[in-house]
Formats: C-alpha cells, sequence, structure tokens
C-alpha cells in the first residue's frame, strides 16, 4: 500500500519494544501495546488514541463478518507515511498462564449472537423490521473499506454481515448485491 504502513499484530508476545524500534525507524510516534483480552478480541484494536487531528489520519483495518460480540471488527491500523502527530494503539491478545482478562463489557449472549447471524444473507427491509421489533437500533457499514453509511440504506439491499453490539446495536454490513462487500 502505497503512501501507507499497515499494521496488524501477528506475533502477540513479540517484545513491544521491537515494535517502538520499527516505528521510530520511520519516523512515526506511535506507542503500540498489546494486552490481555477476552477471546473475542485476541487480535483487534482494543483502544486507539490520536493526539491531534491535524493531517493525515490513522485508519481502522476492518474484518467486516469477523466481529467480536461487541461489534469490534478492527483488525489492525493503516498509518500514513508522511504521519506527524503521536498515537497511541493497543491490541488484544491471549492471557499467558496464570493471567487473566478482564471480562467484556455487556458482551452480547450467545442466543443473541446466533439470531445475528441468521440476518445475513436477508434483504434490509425485513432485518430493519425484525431487529426493531427486539429493541435493537442498526449501524449500517459497506463498502470494501467497511465505511460507516449515513444515508439510508434502500430496502432492497442485502445484508452480507451482522454483529451485535453492547450498546444494543446491530452492525449490518449491506450490499446491493448479495455476497459482495461494496455498494
Amino acid at each position: 500500500m502505497d503512501g501507507y504502513l499497515e499494521i496488524r499484530i501477528l506475533d502477540p508476545v513479540a517484545d513491544p519494544a521491537r515494535y517502538q524500534a520499527e516505528l521510530a525507524e520511520r519516523g512515526l510516534d506511535i506507542e503500540l501495546s498489546v494486552v490481555a483480552t477476552g477471546p473475542e478480541q485476541v487480535g483487534r484494536v482494543i483502544f486507539e488514541e490520536v493526539a491531534s487531528d491535524s493531517g493525515p489520519a490513522i485508519e481502522t483495518i476492518e474484518a467486516p463478518g469477523d466481529c467480536s460480540a461487541t461489534g469490534n471488527c478492527s483488525v489492525g491500523i493503516r498509518v500514513p507515511v508522511d504521519f506527524r502527530s503521536s498515537a497511541r494503539v493497543v491490541f488484544g491478545r491471549t492471557p499467558r498462564s496464570g493471567e487473566t482478562a478482564p471480562a467484556a463489557p455487556g458482551g452480547a449472549t450467545e442466543d443473541e449472537k446466533r439470531w445475528v447471524r441468521k440476518l445475513v444473507g436477508k434483504q434490509v427491509g425485513e432485518v430493519r423490521r425484525a431487529v426493531a421489533a427486539r429493541g435493537r437500533t442498526i449501524e449500517y457499514r459497506a463498502g470494501a473499506d467497511s465505511h460507516k453509511v449515513e444515508a439510508a440504506v434502500p430496502e432492497d439491499w442485502y445484508v452480507t454481515g451482522a454483529a451485535p453490539r453492547a450498546d444494543r446495536t446491530v452492525v449490518l454490513w449491506v450490499a446491493k448485491t448479495p455476497g459482495t462487500r461494496g455498494p
């Protein structure tokens, strides 16, 4: 990816100093760390803080359809090579022997996860009614970059991925045709 550095933690037990040295060599002031998490957050970005919003922004890399019960689909970050602010990013990892991970806040029940998975492949209109009947709200995402959709989503579009979030929101990935990721 020209102009960007993609960061994913593939070796969560590696020495964090190694990550810092590699970023510093590229002139980037980004502190990366990994912390023990529950199984659904392993390999995901669980915290991101950027000092200012001036200049090019860090983007989140998401894996639609591979989301945690809280709706976290982020598996990495894309950093512009000319990023000049500072940032702190925390990834989740499996707890070491004898270590415990903090509990995830308000995760979805197994029944709710099963219900949400059954929404995939259906048309948006049908899903919209089913989600409302359960007293939930919807956040729509579309495209290969999984961007949030602010405009009205047509009822005849299809749900290509779904994940419940702890705040009673269901995140839906939608597309004009079934089985695709884009509008």
